[in-house]
């Protein structure tokens, strides 16, 4: 009797494949393919590239108006207080001044490289300039600014105050310079020493500011990239020079004055302008020329800036940004 098991079994049949219509890609259409991709490609490679340059310009302006604001914003913020001395209103009655005959300053405290003789006390000049065509002999600041060390073609800001915070008397530093005032008279000192005598207990102590603006040929950049410097006063006495801001090429500077002591500006002029003897600075304009750190490819400024009553036409591949402020004097009219 036959398996039933061998009736359902059925030998299996084999595997069967139709190629009649599996077919490739015609080297016509290949070729037509490949162009398509290679345009889409270039398409977007293109708008890569044109999103790049356009990336890198803004970030550039951006980076010019950031750093013309910060400029702006150092000069600006110290030229406001130039003039301040706490408690008293008259520079001329401070003690150990420049100039003060009766109660000197001590030779002994000079800073060394001084910008001239009693340059870091003459509280009586608030604000100073020296012009861009003063240099060697008739550069008033060459104790501490030589010619080498400044930009040439540009203008020195010179800014003295008291500052604007309070000094805690218990935790002066030692030879910082100070001034102690009241509403009568003040009298500059120098910490560590005793606290000149005659002034209350609750009468302000303040640091002394004496600050030197000024372009350097070189800057943390690099050699060739001109920056924003500063000369302060500091402990020691002493004289320190700081860099503020790179790519700052150029400062002009003009002085608002009063000659008819009218408390209105008259006309401004440049610093070392004969305008400038016996009248009053009541305010200062400033601007100043930023570029970037490198050259950019495939630009070139080829624009001519004009201002302060210079023209300049680079003609490199640097871009650049003019700005300027002016600033009112607020505490020259003060009573």
């Amino acid at each position: 009797m036959p398996n039933r098991l061998s009736r359902c079994r059925r030998s299996p049949e084999p595997l069967r494949m139709s190629y009649a219509h599996a077919r490739g890609f015609s080297l016509v259409e290949l070729m037509v393919s490949m162009a398509m991709g290679l345009f889409l490609v270039g398409g977007a490679m293109t708008i890569y590239v044109q999103g790049r340059a356009t990336h890198e310009v803004n970030s550039k302006v951006a980076e010019l108006q950031d750093n013309a604001r910060l400029a702006l914003d150092l000069v600006s913020s110290d030229v406001l207080l130039s003039d301040y001395w706490s408690r008293t209103d008259d520079p001329s009655a401070i003690a150990r001044r420049t100039g003060d005959a009766v109660n000197p300053m001590a030779p002994a405290e000079e800073p060394a490289d001084d910008c001239y003789g009693g340059y870091y006390l003459n509280v009586e000049i608030p604000v100073d300039a020296a012009n861009d065509d003063q240099f060697g002999g008739a550069n008033p600041f060459g104790g501490c600014l030589p010619d080498d060390a400044r930009e040439a073609e540009t203008d020195v800001l010179i800014v003295r105050h008291a500052s604007a915070a309070e000094s805690d008397r218990a935790a002066l530093s030692n030879d910082q310079v100070y001034l102690i005032s009241n509403s009568l008279t003040g009298e500059l000192f120098i910490g560590g020493d005793p606290l000149p005598g005659g002034y209350a207990a609750d009468d302000p102590v303040n640091a002394l500011v004496t600050n030197a603006y000024y372009i350097g040929p070189s800057s943390t950049a690099g050699d060739d990239v001109p920056s924003l410097r500063r000369i302060t006063l500091t402990t020691g006495p002493a004289l320190s020079d700081e860099e503020l801001v790179p790519g700052v090429e150029d400062m002009q500077v003009q002085l608002g004055i009063d000659t008819d002591a009218d408390g209105a500006v008259n006309s401004y002029v440049s610093p070392g302008s004969a305008m400038l003897a016996g009248a009053e600075i009541l305010a200062v304009r400033v601007w100043l020329r930023l570029r970037t750190e490198s050259p950019e490819v495939g630009f070139t400024d080829d624009a001519t800036y004009e201002y302060a009553g210079r023209s300049v036409a680079p003609d490199d591949g640097l871009r650049r940004l003019v700005v300027s402020t002016t600033i009112q004097l607020r505490n020259r009219s003060r009573g």
